[in-house]
């Protein structure tokens, strides 16, 4: 019953995607999500109205890494 992305979810079709050596169809609107989870005190929220969590760090961290790879 979600209404807007989440950093668990973006992970799982991101690892999938990785695993199809396939690329999002939208990156910029991934970027932006990833952004949007960013919080002031330079960690990350699982969504983009959470507080940060080790959680949200980890799926930034991975989801970029991935996407970066994907990229070259």
């Amino acid at each position: 019953g979600e209404k807007a992305s989440d950093a668990e979810s973006t992970y799982r079709v991101m690892r999938c995607l990785m695993l199809l050596k396939e690329k999002p169809k939208d990156v910029d609107g991934l970027k932006k999500f990833l952004a949007s989870c960013r919080r002031a005190d330079g960690g990350y929220g699982v969504d983009a109205a959470a507080p940060s969590s080790m959680s949200g760090v980890y799926y930034f961290a991975v989801v970029s890494k991935w996407l970066n790879d994907m990229e070259k």
